[in-house]
């Protein structure tokens, strides 16, 4: 019998290298199902997986202290789980990286995770679950910090397309490129649309708000997106595609680095809340542009490199409909390399 294509992948990632995180602690919100589900899939990513306590328990026993990582069931816990939980978040009693998983949290309430609370980590579930590789991709890059590259989210061997742009004319052509790429491989044509737009915003945020002067400060960010910049030969805007027919994924890597992991979650934040603040209106500002991004695609993931490369990696799920993808929750991380 053929294997199918997602245990190939999972299959391949797990052969890349992996390091077992320390330890694992899933709160599964009283869902044991889930949970042991959970943990059995993660033994080959972590030495030691517990699972069946609560947040209360789990703090009471010291279980946090000892957690490399902390995988949460978010919508099977409680309001007062919940708020407990992100009090012990903000005392710092959970040092390890959060992971939280859930089919798809309200637009505010998500805005105040991310702003508030400065969480970094969501992976959105289906029926309960979340995709499995996904999750070891995630996994894998927190605890290797072997973070950068579109192809750890495809099956080994799958082809990458790559592109260079260092103007405004040559972003445009790589945006058109990347709107044939999408027709191919997708079906609904507004996925594809979806991906254009991510792609047009990703690659000009990068042309546009990544180079600064010797101090820091940006060249170009105060230009509107139809004024044309140039860039040296040594500063490429790098654009890589690729898809596998579950998901199509675009990734734009300036060699930079500016952009930092509060002004992602501020301008996510502010535009999340709905509020009087939520645009950027300025010419060329990042913020909408950041949050069109997001909103066109399932999983936005951010790679940061300060002050040496931004990667931006936007993958659309391609399996069901348009209204399909946009009734679905949607996966978002920012990693950091370490300094040094």
């Amino acid at each position: 019998m053929m294997e199918a294509p997602e245990n190939q992948h999972i299959e391949s990632i797990c052969q890349r290298s992996f390091r077992l995180a320390p330890a694992g602690l899933i709160i599964d919100g009283g869902n044991r199902v889930f949970g042991r589900v959970l943990a059995r899939q993660l033994r080959a990513a972590i030495a030691d997986v517990e699972t069946g306590v609560s947040v209360a328990q789990a703090a009471k026993e010291g279980l946090f202290a000892n957690s490399g990582i902390l995988l949460v069931n978010y919508d099977a816990l409680s309001s007062e789980e919940r708020r407990e939980l992100l009090a012990l978040i903000e005392e710092e009693v959970i040092c390890g990286h959060v992971l939280i998983l859930s089919s798809g949290l309200p637009s505010k309430e998500l805005a105040t995770l991310l702003f508030d609370h400065r969480l970094t980590n969501f992976l959105r579930t289906t029926n309960e679950l979340p995709e499995l590789d996904e999750l070891l991709v995630t996994i894998h890059k927190l605890v290797t910090k072997d973070l950068f590259g579109l192809d750890k989210y495809f099956p080994w061997g799958c082809p990458v397309t790559s592109l260079q742009a260092y103007n405004r004319a040559e972003a445009l052509e790589a945006v058109q490129f990347a709107k044939s790429f999408a027709k191919r491989l997708v079906a609904a044509q507004r996925l594809g649309d979806a991906f254009e737009v991510a792609t047009y915003e990703l690659v000009t945020n990068a042309l546009y708000n990544g180079p600064c002067d010797a101090q820091g400060r940006p060249l170009y960010a105060h230009l509107a997106r139809n004024e044309d910049v140039s860039l040296s030969k040594d500063e490429p805007i790098e654009i890589r595609l690729c898809g596998d027919g579950r998901r199509i994924g675009v990734s734009i890597t300036d060699v930079f680095g500016t952009l930092s992991s509060n002004r992602v979650l501020d301008y996510l934040g502010k535009c999340l809340r709905q509020g009087r603040d939520q645009i950027d209106v300025k010419p060329g500002g990042a913020g909408l542009g950041l949050y069109y991004s997001y909103s066109s695609v399932s999983h936005l993931a951010v790679n940061l490199a300060p002050q040496k490369r931004t990667e931006m990696i936007g993958l659309i799920d391609v399996r069901g409909s348009y209204k399909e993808f946009v009734s679905r929750g949607k996966s978002f991380n920012i990693f950091k390399a370490e300094v040094g």
